[in-house]
């Protein structure tokens, strides 16, 4: 039988640009696999995860 071997990375993501360029939709589409072009703009600070 073989040995697997599990290696477990995290990486942290900044994004960064002009209001309004879709930094948000960006995350969601990445995280949630959504994407909504009505979103209201974002003011202040939004987080998402996703396991790989």
């Amino acid at each position: 039988m073989a040995a697997y071997r599990v290696d477990d990375y995290l990486f942290k993501l900044v994004l960064v640009g002009g209001c309004g360029v879709g930094k948000s939709n960006l995350l969601s589409r990445f995280a949630k696999n959504e994407l909504n072009p009505e979103s209201k703009t974002t003011i202040g600070v939004e987080f998402a995860t996703r396991s790989i």
